[in-house]
């Protein structure tokens, strides 16, 4: 993918995201002509296939504006995001991952497992060869070992701030607020969360009443 990146970005060199013709696509990325050269033909596939470029028009090929983000950005989060995603678009690629979220297997199973998936054994070879490249260039296990380090550090970050063990170690995660009310965290989709304060004493009617208030902020969403 390193490669397909480095020969896209001479195109966009040449020619920003406009349409180009593939003579001149050719010329960009260090070759004299597309037809009957297997190796200005793999790269363009290969720069295709991990949406680097894309083709307009019958004979045209133009660099996407993600690879034009990728160039200009400043911001080096956005562009491993952007890495990220070029990895997984190959959908052998995403599979792969799918299945092995943490690590790869033995290269022996993991052969096996693209010869189940209708590869030969040398173009399995070469997948897997093609696939621990990208993985390496990315550092996708690093990532996601520092993604898993990152959320648990906020996990234990959201245990102190709701106060868990406090009040006399009651475990019920609430936290004590000015005027006698417990405070409880409420986990919400999407890393969202909501804080209901539950007031000292309360009744059975007041439960009624809360629950028919957010039914009633459900209702006017």
């Amino acid at each position: 993918m390193d490669e397909a990146i480095n020969r896209a970005l001479m195109i966009y060199d040449n020619e920003r995201c406009y349409p180009a013709p593939m003579n001149a696509v050719t010329q960009h990325i260090g070759f004299k002509a597309v037809l009957n050269n297997p190796a200005a033909f793999a790269l363009i596939t290969a720069m295709s296939h991990y949406g680097l470029v894309e083709s307009p028009e019958e004979g045209m090929l133009a660099v996407s504006r993600e690879l034009e983000l990728y160039k200009n950005s400043h911001n080096e989060q956005g562009r491993q995001q952007l890495l990220l995603k070029w990895l997984k678009t190959p959908a052998i690629f995403a599979e792969l991952l799918e299945k092995y979220p943490d690590s790869l297997p033995s290269r022996t199973t993991l052969k096996f497992d693209l010869i189940q998936r209708g590869f030969t054994p040398p173009g399995a070879d070469a997948c897997m060869q093609v696939f621990q490249n990208n993985l390496d260039f990315v550092k996708y296990f690093d990532y996601v070992a520092a993604q898993k380090l990152a959320a648990q550090s906020a996990m234990q970050d959201d245990t102190a701030s709701y106060g868990f063990g406090r009040d006399g170690g009651n475990g019920r995660g609430t936290t004590r607020s000015a005027g006698q009310a417990d405070r409880m965290p409420i986990r919400l989709s999407g890393g969202r969360r909501a804080w209901v304060e539950i007031p000292t004493p309360f009744y059975a009617s007041d439960k009624d009443q809360l629950l028919a208030q957010i039914e009633l902020l459900v209702t006017d969403d």
